[in-house]
């Protein structure tokens, strides 16, 4: 049995931080969080997976990885064992590479695939399109075309028409499609489904890069039962070319690398293997990353964690329904930029305070660790003052936020959310 470790922490409100003077008059403050006049009503769990802390399995292996000496730059031995064990997982050869940060690891692994004269195709809803402040073209000049999603999945038809900017002298060359694998609207992709969207973009002189900040939620999404079928039939048999392979969000403390799925002496290998330090992505204490993902590959840790918190977002999502009655919505949004509503939810908050009443929604039943209602923005301030989360889209009367949970996550923080929330829409 895994036993899940928790630990009794001090949360204290967060600090607001002053950015300057208001033209207008006053003190202009940036809150990542609104602050609540509750100082026990900082619970911080939902918010993202980012926010747990590291398994003590990857202590104790950090704890035996600091022992001794140890080749720097990728030459130490818990490096060596991550790409023997890499290889084994995916059933190929591959060049392995621990890197130092997500957003670093997307560009490191793009740009050291990618011609100079091409450009990375990828859905709006994509990490490095949205959330990297613009590191992609400030750090490598890499150049982002997006095509709308309904669920944050691109399909074999967006390549298509992507690609058809190839040849123009006036266009950038589409060069390398770009998905999340799951995705950042917490679906995923099968393996049949990587598979297709290879195939198109191979078919049209295209290589394919997986964002894999959350790669082990999407093998327990799957359904796999071993990290090994998991990784060679989604991302090994399906012949994708880079992984940007994530750890930190499944126990880590940091632990991310690329893995370019060709073998050593290759192109891509090669350019790789220099990139990395223009980068800035080369660690000259890489035993650290490497033992990481050896502690998460020990006995699938890696998948028994990710399965946890995969059940805690159903468990989750079954009784925020039992609550709300709430219902999926009729139309989809497409890239966080808009919104719509099902009419067909009974529950409303204080109706008088709208011109239309707003129902309590959803996109989509969860597939993994991510989850997205949509409730009267009212309810959602309230909400804000015990619990933190991130606003997916927001209008005057309504909001989508997002809910997160992690290996950490137990039964209780969910019945406090849903009593929480049940609460409010009385």
């Amino acid at each position: 049995m895994l036993r899940l470790c928790s630990s009794a922490v001090e949360l204290r409100p967060f600090k607001p931080q002053v950015l300057g003077s208001n033209p207008s008059g006053g003190t202009m403050v940036y809150e990542m969080f609104p602050m609540s006049d509750n100082p026990d009503a900082q619970f911080i769990g939902f918010a993202s997976d980012n926010y747990a802390g590291a398994h003590p399995s990857v202590l104790e292996w950090l704890e035996r990885a600091n022992e001794g000496y140890a080749r720097p730059y990728n030459g130490d031995v818990y490096t060596k064992k991550f790409r023997e064990l890499a290889h084994e997982l995916f059933d190929k050869p591959v060049c392995v590479f621990p890197s130092l940060n997500g957003t670093g690891t997307n560009v490191f692994g793009l740009r050291a695939v990618l011609s100079r004269w091409g450009t990375v195709c990828s859905p709006e809803t994509a990490h490095i399109n949205t959330d990297e402040a613009g590191a992609p073209e400030h750090m490598a000049g890499l150049k982002i075309m997006t095509t709308p999603t309904t669920n944050g999945k691109m399909l074999p038809d967006d390549i298509k028409t992507l690609a058809r900017a190839l040849g123009d002298i006036h266009s950038a060359q589409p060069a390398i499609v770009s998905i999340s694998n799951t995705t950042e609207r917490g679906t995923f992709y099968t393996a049949d489904e990587i598979g297709t969207l290879v195939e198109t973009a191979h078919a049209h002189g295209m290589l394919v890069h997986v964002d894999g900040a959350r790669i082990f939620n999407s093998i327990a999404a799957a359904g796999y039962t071993s990290l090994s079928t998991g990784l060679k039939e989604l991302y090994g048999d399906t012949e994708v070319d880079v992984i940007a392979f994530g750890g930190t969000k499944t126990g880590a403390i940091s632990a991310e690398a690329v893995i370019v799925m060709h073998p050593e002496d290759s192109t891509y290998g090669l350019g790789a293997k220099f990139s990395q330090k223009q980068m800035g992505q080369l660690s000259s204490k890489a035993r650290y990353n490497s033992a990481q993902f050896l502690a998460l590959f020990e006995n699938d840790l890696a998948l028994r964690l990710s399965e946890h918190s995969n059940r805690k977002m159903k468990l989750l999502f079954e009784k925020f329904i039992e609550v709300t009655d709430a219902k999926k919505s009729t139309q989809m949004y497409l890239s966080g930029a808009t919104s719509a509503y099902a009419s067909n939810s009974d529950i409303v908050l204080e109706p008088d305070d709208y011109a239309t009443p707003v129902p309590i929604t959803y996109q989509d039943e969860p597939d993994a660790n991510a989850f997205f209602p949509t409730f009267p923005s009212q309810v959602v301030n309230k909400l804000r003052e015990k619990y933190h989360f991130y606003d997916i889209n927001s209008t005057s009367n309504s909001t989508t936020i997002r809910l997160m949970t992690s290996f950490r996550t137990t039964d209780k923080e969910i019945d406090g959310l849903i009593t929480t929330i049940k609460q409010l829409c009385k």
